[in-house]
């Protein structure tokens, strides 16, 4: 798993973003420590707990006192359906972990997660998800085949959406990675950036001022949703 976060994370740092004077985030199931090593060089100031079970955090532990732990990274043991995540969290990761549960499972962390969350906080989910293309559709059904095995699946693009909806989240970003293999990136924002709900309103008082809100002013919030604005954002 390591060698794999190391290859994608160059396609990950182009992609994610986070909320400016970012301070505190945690790490779900990310007891390599690779991603969060990689966001804290990227923001200065940034603290990041890695939550995990007692197994992947022995290892953690023990391959940090080996290599060195110049990020400050802190380790944290406990089940994220059932402890405590926080109430002041600037950024959850949710990485190569939705895969493992059950739709009703990821509601639930979802759910928790957007508890947890600053007003200003984000929830980054990675994962392998049908619906990005041919090529990566058929990857993502092999792979979902042996994650069956384990009791899980690859999710479609669509269903994520719809678990992020159903948690709260105001604003989705949708980001493949454009690679062969089915990687996609999730952003869903605790609340809309001021630049998002100000270009929702501009469309939907353009369609209202030609009597089509009705029939337009819907499908315009929801093709919003999954794009992308950033100010006030690192």
């Amino acid at each position: 798993m390591r060698e794999m976060a190391r290859l994608l994370i160059p396609h990950f740092l182009k992609r994610v973003r986070l909320p400016r004077g970012i301070r505190q985030l945690l790490d779900i199931g990310g007891a390599h420590c690779e991603y969060s090593r990689a966001l804290v060089r990227r923001f200065p100031g940034l603290k990041a707990t890695v939550l995990d079970l007692a197994g992947p955090i022995a290892t953690a532990q023990r391959v940090l006192e080996r290599e060195g732990n110049l990020e400050g990274i802190e380790l944290r043991m406990g089940n994220a359906f059932e402890d405590d995540l926080g109430s002041d969290l600037d950024a959850v990761l949710l990485i190569n972990m939705v895969h493992l549960f059950s739709f009703d499972q990821n509601r639930k962390l979802l759910l928790r997660i957007h508890e947890s969350l600053t007003p200003h906080g984000i929830v980054v989910v990675m994962d392998q998800f049908l619906g990005v293309g041919k090529l990566q559709d058929t990857v993502a059904g092999l792979i979902s085949l042996n994650y069956f095995t384990i009791g899980g699946r690859c999710y479609s693009v669509e269903e994520m959406k719809d678990l992020l909806k159903d948690a709260g989240f105001r604003q989705i970003d949708v980001k493949p990675f454009l690679l062969r293999a089915p990687t996609v990136l999730f952003q869903g924002w605790k609340y809309q950036s001021q630049c998002h709900r100000f270009v929702t309103s501009i469309v939907v008082e353009a369609y209202s001022r030609v009597g089509r809100v009705n029939e337009g002013g819907t499908e315009w919030r929801e093709k919003l949703s999954t794009q992308t604005c950033y100010p006030g954002y690192s």
